[in-house]
């Protein structure tokens, strides 16, 4: 762990070594890179070590830091931490709130200039520290060794602002709030290893190191309350805790709860035994049995005094309950695989500043939205689903979080299946590769304008057996497209264009991605269709990707409006049937690719996505991909087993044996499977490995990296151009 790190352009590397050694001198504990060597996943990696384990994020701010991507890339890593940043500025970098002329020119036509944007936008909340030098000492950098050729041009001689005040400031700042900061680094690096180990329990908080962490989590959120009442409202306390703090010291205490409750459990369970030994074993030594029941009872009584107060009437009722050897088996059992969360029941729910419907309303809440309590959580519970209560919770906002209230009686506590659970499942299940053409797809992913692979399924599951009984009908010609040959099949070579997911109706869809919602797409021209689609970001969530993952038969698409931004795993809809159906409940899900092939006729037809976008955006978007290619193996994985144990219907295969095939007149149909690739707009043409026949629709079949490489190279779409263009 060190003091600070020290981010800065090798342009400014004279000064940034002035500033190291000043630091020094104070006993502050500094990480600079020293090291020119180019660019590497491996040194990435070691940047990003550097910047979790500081307390302090220094960046020395100067025309040469805005125009290098790399600065700005450390800066965003430290922004997304939470860490506090303290912008140095050396030389002027902005002018009448403009950057300077020769920095656009610099930087007209990169494609990270969106995180430029929001760095200088979001350090520009924070004061800067001012260490501007004179003009007329420019530094001679020699791009050959990477080395500035005249280290005078950044002495004390250069200095235009008194280097010693400025640097008072500087300390003054690094001294505030030390054991705030020391804990938001030790709490992340304990995090990020908790993370990087797949959650696994034993990477969790233990005894006094919860009550410190959840103290240290309390302690901000009050600070935060008493801001954001002031008139004007104070900067918030930096640094401020991020996700992965709340989600580690949350599950941390998950953990704890359930962990008492086992030692409970196991002490009734050991009871129970004892007293059916008890009346099995009459010729027993009954000092044994005393000495058995005395242990078993003081692991009982161990177990019930090391409760909290936020354990405690759940404990007493556990302890007293008749079924206790019931409910500890039952504990046992599903330990870790499933974790209690507070969500809104409702469609929309207001956040009110006051326990009263009149006052100002500070946000507004989707259904499933889980919520941060402001109050006690066993307080919270006995309101939970009572009218005329209310509870109070903590929102996101700028800067921070408000704070306001919501009606009880819209408030309810949910099981999610967890991370830990799923993984669970998973691992019973036959391990499924996926064939070289996923890897190659991914190898490309830059080119190709890819998102990160789908680490979701796209419906919320509550616990480990409704994710083994959920049944998918796969893409391709599958069963299902056989059934309805003739009515919708024949003319698209039995192809079903999408994933089926079977869930019953007001299942909570999610998700796959950070993106944006498009809002307007009628599916297969039925004006009756609730449908959505989601445009995934690339992973700079700054410009849009080539993907559109679409989803149709939902009971609702109203949660967000047009353009608006979502992440990935939040709740966008529910799930529903096809209009005009009954019994039919499941959601259909698309993934369309924008290839970049302009030599596509740009055909107008129901299918089309993206129609506002028709001028700009000039690539094919009525091509379904098979979605299996776009999720992470264990999704892949859940994906294909499901489809071999519950077939279609639960009766038949998943994908047609070419007898089926034969019956209804399409022998011709080769059965890819799975992953089964099509590229087509109501013409089969299908591409996958070159080893399956080629005939019929299939004529055309070729590898799919082959193909994926005659499309010309994906240009990213930035996120301001689909605005624009919206607007227009």
């Amino acid at each position: 762990m060190s003091d600070v790190f020290i981010s800065y352009s090798r342009k400014d590397q004279v000064f940034a070594r002035r500033l190291f050694e000043s630091l020094t001198q104070e006993q502050f504990d500094s990480w600079a890179d020293w090291d020119d060597i180019p660019y590497s996943s491996e040194w990435w990696q070691q940047i990003q070590r550097g910047i979790e384990a500081a307390n302090n994020f220094v960046c020395i701010l100067s025309p040469s830091y805005i125009e290098s991507k790399i600065c700005n890339d450390e800066l965003a890593y430290a922004r997304q931490l939470g860490k506090r940043i303290i912008p140095v500025v050396r030389r002027e970098f902005m002018q009448g709130g403009q950057y300077l002329p020769e920095i656009r020119a610099e930087l007209f036509g990169k494609p990270w200039l969106n995180v430029l944007d929001e760095n200088v936008r979001e350090i520009g909340k924070i004061n800067y520290i001012f260490f501007r030098k004179k003009k007329g000492y420019d530094c001679q950098f020699d791009e050959v060794t990477r080395r500035i050729v005249n280290p005078d041009c950044d002495g004390v001689e250069s200095d235009a602002d008194d280097f010693a005040a400025s640097f008072s400031n500087l300390l003054n700042t690094l001294h505030e709030d030390p054991q705030h900061t020391q804990q938001h680094t030790t709490l992340l690096i304990r995090a990020q290893e908790w993370e990087q180990a797949n959650r696994r329990a034993d990477r969790l908080l233990h005894g006094k190191d919860i009550a410190e962490a959840r103290q240290w989590l309390a302690e901000w959120i009050q600070d935060e309350q008493r801001r954001s009442a002031e008139n004007p409202p104070r900067a918030p306390k930096q640094p401020v805790p991020a996700d992965l703090h709340r989600r580690y010291i949350h599950a941390s205490v998950a953990r704890r709860t359930t962990s008492r409750l086992l030692s409970i459990a196991a002490a009734v369970i050991i009871l129970g035994v004892i007293s059916a030994v008890v009346v099995l074993q009459r010729g027993a030594s009954q000092n044994s049995i005393q000495i058995q029941q005395t242990a078993a009872a003081s692991t009982l009584t161990a177990a019930v005094s090391a409760r909290d107060d936020e354990t405690q009437a759940t404990l007493t009722t556990f302890a007293q309950s008749s079924a206790a050897t019931n409910a500890a088996v039952a504990l046992v059992v599903g330990e870790g695989l499933a974790e209690e969360i507070f969500v809104v029941n409702t469609a929309q729910l207001p956040v009110y500043g006051d326990e009263d419907t009149t006052s100002p309303v500070i946000t507004t809440l989707i259904i499933e939205t889980a919520i941060d309590l402001a109050e006690p959580v066993e307080a919270a519970r006995q309101k939970f689903g009572r009218e005329g209560d209310w509870i109070a919770v903590a929102v996101p906002a700028m800067g921070g979080m408000a704070f306001g209230h919501v009606q009880a009686q819209f408030i309810s506590a949910q099981t999610r299946l967890t991370d830990r659970g799923f993984d669970a499942y998973v691992g019973t299940l036959r391990r499924v590769n996926p064939p070289s053409g996923y890897f190659a797809l991914w190898a490309d992913q830059e080119a190709l304008g890819l998102p990160d692979p789908f680490d979701y399924l796209p419906v919320r599951i509550s616990d480990q057996t409704a994710l083994a009984n959920v049944r998918i009908n796969g893409f391709g010609p599958n069963t299902f497209a056989l059934r309805n040959w003739q009515r919708w099949y024949s003319r698209i070579g039995g192809l079903h264009n999408g994933l089926d997911v079977i869930v019953p109706t007001g299942t909570p869809v999610v998700s796959l991605c950070n993106g944006l919602i498009i809002s307007d797409w009628v599916f297969m021209a039925n004006p009756e269709e609730k449908s959505l689609i989601v445009w995934c970001f690339l992973p700079n969530d700054s410009d849009m990707s080539s993907v559109l993952v679409a989803y149709t038969h939902l009971q609702n698409n109203t949660l967000f409006e047009h353009l608006d931004y979502v992440e990935a795993g939040q709740v966008i809809g529910t799930t529903g049937s096809p209009a005009g159906t009954i019994g039919n409940d499941h959601l259909h899900l698309e993934v369309h690719l924008l290839t970049g092939d302009v030599t596509l006729p740009n055909q107008r037809t129901p299918r089309r996505l993206l129609k506002e976008l028709d001028r700009e955006q000039p690539m094919d978007n009525n091509t379904p991909w098979n979605p299996a290619l776009f999720f992470t193996p264990r999704i892949i994985n859940l994906i294909e087993n499901q489809l071999d144990t519950t077939g279609f219907g639960g009766t038949l295969p998943a994908y047609p044996t070419s007898e089926m095939l034969t019956t209804v007149g399409a022998a011709h149909l080769s059965d890819l499977g799975v992953f089964s690739v099509a590229y087509y707009r109501y013409r089969c043409t299908v591409y996958w490995e070159a080893d399956y026949a080629e005939s019929g629709c299939y004529a055309s079949a070729v590898d799919l990296r082959a193909k994926l490489a005659t499309f010309p190279p994906w240009l990213p779409y930035p996120y301001d151009s689909v605005e624009a263009n919206a607007e227009s």
